[in-house]
């Protein structure tokens, strides 16, 4: 996505299998995982969960700051790198509630990126379990 795109939905969970993942600067959208509460999603779509990334892809995510995103709920890539990157623009910042899980996270910029934890948004799953013997 890159400037000047737009995307919007409530309810949604975005099911990638690609290797690179870039948000830009001056996007202005806003995304936010379905939260029902127990009730089911629409058009599977998964509670809580904003992005998903299979286990068996290593993809690198990319957000960038400076614009205006809005993004709700679990970003589960467990095998994944992130790097968020914040805003030099108070008026529009990037503003993030959500709980990510990835193999490693980068967070750097200013401080009007806006990411905190929000735990009604979180699908509480492990990044990975495994049983032994």
């Amino acid at each position: 996505m890159n400037a000047g795109g737009e995307i919007d939905g409530t309810g949604v969970t975005i099911y990638y299998t690609g290797t690179d993942l870039t948000i830009n600067g001056h996007a202005n959208s806003e995304l936010s995982a379905p939260n029902l509460n127990g009730g089911t999603p629409d058009n599977y779509a998964i509670e809580d969960v904003l992005l998903y990334v299979p286990l068996t892809i290593n993809a690198d995510i990319k957000i960038n700051g400076n614009s205006g995103n809005v993004f709700g709920g679990t970003l589960w890539a467990p095998a994944s790198y992130y790097k968020i990157t914040g805003t030099s623009d108070s008026t529009n910042p990037t503003s993030m509630g959500v709980s990510l899980v990835g193999q490693a996270v980068w967070v750097s910029g200013t401080s009007y990126l806006n990411l905190t934890y929000d735990e009604s948004k979180d699908a509480g799953w492990p990044a990975y379990l495994q049983v032994q013997k």
